[in-house]
């Protein structure tokens, strides 16, 4: 070496990535001493780390930039070249110049080689802090940081792009070994959940702890083992719970499956076994208003029976013994009804009051038109009421059965109600004074009318009869007009009621006009 020629002095660096040779080789020596820089860096959050970057790219280039010789030619520059500083600088490896350009390319070949670094060691501190990475997966995880340790030896070399690639690789390995490690433990949760279904208290234990090596704070972890030291517990309940419902006793088996939800809310087959107590609990209370209702009906309760048998089909709707009970009670109520209208209606009858008769025929008729009592009762009652009405009749109004038309009527009407049987005292009597009644309006009266043989009498129903001083006729008992008239003088006009030896009717004309 000549004093003309730049003296490089390249210190000892420090594996950026934390994974050196030396610091693995410390470890192997004394594994209770020495603590690989990966692993410090890891408890300080990556404060280790950025400190360690800055040292990398601020301090190390300005310790290691070549040193001027006195005598060297003031041409050549002494100065390390910084970002932006786009002289040639002399490169440190080989003493030759580095272009402008070269030098940017470097420096974003570094700052990417940077990046990828922090991302490989952002890995790595999930799966050393969150994954315990060093319990299920020493081995691969021992080869990764090798890998990493080799880009940090190409990093210091300033082979920024050889770095970039074995970080690369070295961060992919590092993934996958983390989806290794989710495999793992999904896996061994998975089957600690279906030891939990099947009750195998070990296999679970054995399958959780598994999965807690890789994640010790997981929560879904931790319940399952919590779940797992409850099994002895939750099996004994369970059996409690079974037997009192093989007993039927309902209640005390929904509390004691209370206790089970309680100590583990996700036990299997619970939602079942609640939902089988329901279904008991409906069908005890459907049974129970059955009972009810039927026992009701053999008493004639025929409103509490109803109530039940509502009660049940609001349990079990369209339900055909609920609606049956129903049924039978609307027969049983039907018959009791018709009977009392019957009983009324011949009631009525025996009092011959034939309106309230007719009315409860009706009110029966209107339940069932078929009924026989009901239509034939009903066919008595109207002819008894038509006869009387007409009976009623020509005692009111006896007089107008002088008319040979209205007597004839009355004759056709009262012989048929004289051929039905009789139905009391009141009927016979009421018949006997009507017949009476019409075989004296059968027999004519002898009339005597007398005048001054100047009026012109004229007897309406009977005819013109001319004047006289004297006329007898033969008229019917009953209502007769007799009018008188003559020239000069004012008519004259008598309504007459004939009856049997009547004194004799005077008519003639006086006043003057």
């Amino acid at each position: 070496m000549t004093h003309s020629d730049p003296v490089v002095i390249k210190p000892r660096q420090a594996p950026i990535s934390g994974s050196s040779v030396d610091t693995q080789a410390a470890a192997s020596a004394d594994k209770s001493t020495a603590v690989p820089l990966q692993r410090l860096l890891v408890p300080l959050g990556g404060l280790v780390l950025l400190a360690l970057l800055a040292w990398v790219f601020l301090i190390l280039p300005k310790s290691v930039a070549p040193v001027a010789n006195k005598s060297a030619s003031p041409s050549i520059p002494t100065q390390a070249a910084e970002p932006g500083n786009r002289q040639a600088t002399p490169d440190p490896a080989s003493g030759d110049t580095i272009s402008p350009f070269k030098d940017l390319q470097l420096e974003r070949a570094k700052e990417k080689a940077s990046e990828q670094l922090a991302k490989f060691v952002e890995l790595q501190i999930q799966l050393e802090d969150d994954m315990q990475v060093t319990e299920w997966g020493a081995s691969e995880y021992g080869d990764i940081k090798d890998l990493a340790t080799l880009g940090d030896e190409q990093f210091l070399a300033r082979e920024f792009d050889t770095a970039l690639a074995t970080y690369a690789q070295a961060t992919e390995r590092l993934d996958a070994l983390r989806q290794t490690g989710d495999e793992l433990f999904s896996t061994a949760v998975t089957a600690g959940l279906a030891a939990l279904d099947n009750f195998d208290q070990p296999l679970a234990e054995q399958a959780f702890a598994k999965a807690l090596e890789i994640k010790p704070q997981d929560s879904a972890a931790l319940a399952g083992q919590v779940r797992t030291r409850n099994l002895p517990e939750l099996q004994r309940l369970l059996r409690r719970a079974r037997q009192l419902q093989r007993r039927g006793d309902i209640e005390s088996a929904h509390a004691a499956y209370q206790d089970v939800l309680a100590l583990d809310a996700q036990t299997p087959g619970i939602d079942e076994a609640l939902q089988q107590l329901a279904d008991a609990r409906t069908n005890k209370n459907f049974e129970d208003q059955l009972s009810t209702g039927f026992a009701a009906l053999d008493k004639g309760q025929h409103a509490r029976a109803k109530t039940a048998f509502n009660a049940a089909l609001a349990i079990k709707p369209n339900d055909p013994v609920a609606a049956g009970g129903l049924q039978q009670i609307a027969q049983e109520t039907e018959v009791k009804l018709l009977k009392r209208l019957r009983n009324e209606a011949l009631a009525a009858a025996k009092q011959e009051d034939w309106k309230a008769a007719l009315a409860g025929y009706d009110s029966a008729l209107k339940i069932d038109s078929n009924l026989e009592f009901a239509n034939s009762g009903r066919r008595n009652a109207q002819e008894r009421l038509r006869y009387l009405t007409v009976m009623s009749r020509i005692q009111s109004n006896p007089t107008r059965l002088s008319e040979d038309k209205r007597l004839a009527e009355a004759d056709e009407l009262i012989t048929e109600a004289a051929q039905l049987a009789s139905s009391g005292p009141a009927w016979d009597e009421k018949l006997a004074v009507t017949q009476a009644l019409l075989q004296s309006y059968r027999k004519p009266v002898a009339v005597t009318l007398t005048s001054d043989n100047k009026t012109i009498v004229t007897v309406y129903k009977v005819g013109r009869l001319g004047s006289f001083d004297s006329h007898q006729l033969q008229l019917r008992p009953g209502a007769y007009t007799i009018v008188g008239s003559r020239d000069g003088c004012q008519d004259v006009r008598k309504e007459v009621i004939v009856k049997p030896s009547m004194p004799p009717i005077e008519i003639r004309c006086e006043v003057r006009l």
